[in-house]
């Protein structure tokens, strides 16, 4: 019985279910191409999302090189809590912002900061109330390496990179409790660097 029942089967149908279980080499080959298409489609996207993080990433990381513009010189005791050094870029009036020197500022900064120092970059506003003063010691643009507790050193002129890493060493070479000759006793306060006390 079972006999008869297979071969009452027409062929035609039997070769229409064996092409709808195993398809044809040929569409194989393309459900195959389509996989990997489809993979390689997916990968780039991946790669186009992860190189858009790191951008990300590094574009926050610059702008942390640089603190709020400060009101004051004094008020780097509430800016900058979180690190021992810093560059103050004193600008001339009505000067617009030169791209040069801000980068050689955030190169400097990081390469002090890939030694391990904590050092970040502040901006002292034209209408601050040290800024006539430190414009008349001065000439402007000037930047100014701070060190906690030490001393500071300002680059005027050609200030470069390597300048600035000069600037640093010599603020970190300052004996602490003194200032260099000629600092203004409010920025040395400000630094925690001020005369030595009287014995």
């Amino acid at each position: 019985m079972l006999n008869n029942y297979n071969s009452s089967q027409p062929e035609s149908q039997s070769r229409q279910d064996l092409q709808d279980c195993c398809p044809p080499a040929s569409d194989r080959g393309r459900q195959t191409w389509k996989a990997l298409i489809f993979v390689a489609i997916v990968a780039a996207a991946g790669v186009v999302l992860a190189h858009s993080l790191v951008k990300k990433s590094d574009a926050m990381a610059e702008a942390a090189l640089w603190g709020p513009e400060l009101d004051s010189l004094a008020s780097l005791d509430e800016v900058a809590t979180e690190v021992d050094a810093v560059f103050i870029l004193i600008a001339g009036k009505n000067q617009q912002d030169a791209q040069t020197l801000v980068g050689e500022i955030e190169a400097a900064t990081k390469n002090i900061r890939s030694r391990g120092n904590q050092i970040s970059a502040f901006r002292l506003k034209e209408d601050a109330a040290d800024y006539e003063n430190m414009a008349e010691q001065f000439s402007v643009p000037t930047v100014m390496a701070m060190v906690k507790g030490l001393g500071y050193s300002a680059v005027s002129g050609q200030i470069t990179e390597a300048n600035l890493l000069d600037a640093f060493t010599t603020a970190l070479q300052a004996p602490a409790g003194c200032c260099p000759p000629g600092t203004d006793p409010s920025v040395c306060d400000t630094m925690g660097c001020g005369p030595s006390d009287p014995k």
